[in-house]
């Protein structure tokens, strides 16, 4: 019967120690829910922020692209105007110098790059056929350059 005796209280002991050590972690359960209720209701704040600062930024956008619309359309409107101007006064004083109209500007003739042989072609006619041909850069190309380009 001693041994009997024994084993009951170990059986009691260690249920006294399971019963706390299931109060304690049910108590950890509890505080971490809590902290995971209050980090839910944090990150619903930011996520109101996150949105209310998108559309801000957004309509800021908005704002600011219209304004470079109108800021480019009145720098083409200068620009025309000034050529313009530019125009109308070069004509008035080749017509105060010479007395007569000016000769209207050569048109550069485009000449199919088959057509001729390159290397005969002008530069502004090896410009206008790299243009047609969609060669990038050819402004910038010498006569070499271009004879080069439209070969390829």
């Amino acid at each position: 019967m001693a041994a009997r005796s024994k084993s009951s209280k170990k059986s009691s002991k260690g249920k006294g120690s399971l019963d706390s050590e299931l109060a304690a972690a049910q108590e950890a359960i509890k505080n971490l829910r809590a902290t995971v209720a209050k980090l839910e209701k944090s990150v619903g704040k930011l996520e109101n922020k996150l949105e209310k600062r998108v559309s801000e930024l957004k309509r800021d956008a908005k704002r600011l692209r219209g304004a470079a619309e109108q800021a480019g359309k009145s720098a083409v409107r200068s620009a025309r105007d000034a050529g313009k101007s530019a125009a109308k006064t070069a004509r008035t004083s080749t017509r105060k110098a010479t007395g007569s109209k000016p000769a209207p500007a050569a048109k550069v003739e485009v000449v199919p790059v088959q057509a001729a042989p390159k290397s005969e072609m002008t530069v502004a006619q090896l410009r206008a056929a790299a243009r047609t041909q969609g060669v990038a850069g050819y402004s910038r190309m010498t006569k070499a350059q271009l004879v080069a380009a439209l070969k390829g």
